[in-house]
């Protein structure tokens, strides 16, 4: 029989240098810990970052959405006021300008552009955009707004209430022609519904007309007695209230004998840079939206070709043929009309002088009331619609 020693089936203890003392197991869970809230806090840290970050970046687009609108909702007022005066009777009906307001350039905001288009004889549609560029990109702006406003012109205030009205007495002769019946030209955006004759001329009690039976055409009476006619003061001539100007006067010296008429300039558009170019009432070219306020400081003596808005002279106007005004003409002193024939379709005013008489020779007045009112709006002032003049988007 053979003795085995010890129990059988038992295994022999491990040595404390095999095994991991407690302090050593204690102590790696304690690391553990250590290492698992410095993780938890540092998600925690990059989250809060994050959020404070986006709230940030949201409140920075969030300004900039609101510089967007600020600025696309001023462009068009800029735009307006920086017309008024000089460039909306210079647009044709249908033609559209664009520009960039660098003075509304704020920060990361892009300078708005801007258009206005001329929709109609007396209405202009101004549109905006404006955006914000968001950082390292110019390609992609990440905050945009556009605006439209409406505008519209409102024609300068005078009493017309003849073909031709005087403070002074008149003088023709055969060749004489005063015509108060509406005259509804052709090109002109004329409405015959609101057509209607007037008196052929107009005076004051204490002036006369010497004129042919024959040389006053129109509405009974043809003499209007009047004491409060032609007041041809062209100061009187201002924007409506509530309304910039549309058009400011040309100034021009005392001329004798210069030829006017349209001008086509480089780039296809009316030439108003020049002082001979007064529109053109055959409406045959860029220049037949273009309805001027012409100022003569001074004698207009002998003028040539066509011209068409609100002509003032201050001092007298002669004319020897070869000249056709559509709109309103005041004079300051008289009318001296010559042998050949001169026109003027729409309304004359003369203030006269001293109390001698305008001798009109073969002047040719024509009353048209789509005239008068197109070179009064022309002048006039310039408002943004009432109601509704406003549209925007994102």
């Amino acid at each position: 029989m053979i003795l085995a020693s010890g129990r059988a089936g038992c295994r022999t203890a491990a040595s404390p240098d095999e095994r991991p003392s407690a302090e050593r197991q204690r102590r790696g869970a304690v690391l553990l810990t250590v290492l698992v809230v410095l993780a938890l806090l540092g998600l925690t840290g990059l989250a809060l970052f994050a959020a404070t970050r986006a709230g940030q970046e949201g409140a920075r687009r969030l300004a900039a959405v609101e510089r967007v609108r600020d600025a696309a909702r001023s462009a068009p007022v800029a735009l307006l006021d920086g017309w008024a005066g000089t460039g909306f009777t210079r647009l044709a009906v249908g033609a559209a300008r664009d520009t960039v307001l660098v003075s509304l350039l704020t920060g990361d905001t892009l300078a708005p552009t801007a258009r206005v288009r001329r929709a109609s004889p007396a209405a202009f549609l101004l549109a905006s955009q404006a955006a914000v560029v968001g950082p390292g990109t110019t390609a992609f702006p990440f905050a945009r707004r556009t605006t439209q406003l409406v505008a519209l012109l409102v024609p300068a205030r005078l009493a017309l209430r003849a073909a031709l009205t005087s403070r002074e007495p008149l003088r023709g002769d055969a060749a004489t022609l005063v015509d108060g019946r509406d005259t509804l030209p052709e090109g002109w955006a004329c409405d015959p519904a609101d057509s209607g004759s007037v008196p052929a001329i107009a005076l004051p009690p204490s002036a006369t007309a010497g004129l042919p039976p024959g040389a006053l055409l129109g509405a009974a009476p043809h003499v209007l007695v009047d004491s409060g006619s032609a007041d041809v003061d062209r100061y009187r001539l201002v924007a409506p209230p509530g309304t910039a100007p549309a058009a400011r006067p040309r100034e021009l010296p005392s001329l004798r004998g210069p030829t006017v008429g349209p001008r086509r300039a480089a780039d296809g558009d009316c030439d108003v840079a020049h002082d001979d170019v007064w529109g053109d009432p055959a409406r045959a070219s860029p220049c037949g939206d273009y309805l001027p306020l012409l100022h003569v400081a001074g004698d207009l003596v002998a003028p040539r070709g066509q011209g068409q808005g609100v002509l003032v002279v201050d001092g007298d106007l002669v004319l020897d043929g070869g000249f056709e005004f559509l709109g309103v003409v005041l004079v300051g002193g008289r009318v001296v009309g010559g042998a050949m024939p001169s026109r003027v379709m729409g309304a004359l005013l003369v203030r006269g002088s001293g109390g001698a008489p305008s001798e009109l020779g073969a002047l040719r007045v024509r009353w048209s009331s789509c005239v008068a009112a197109g070179a009064l709006r022309a002048v006039g002032g310039v408002r943004p619609a009432a109601a509704r003049g406003w549209q925007s988007g994102g």
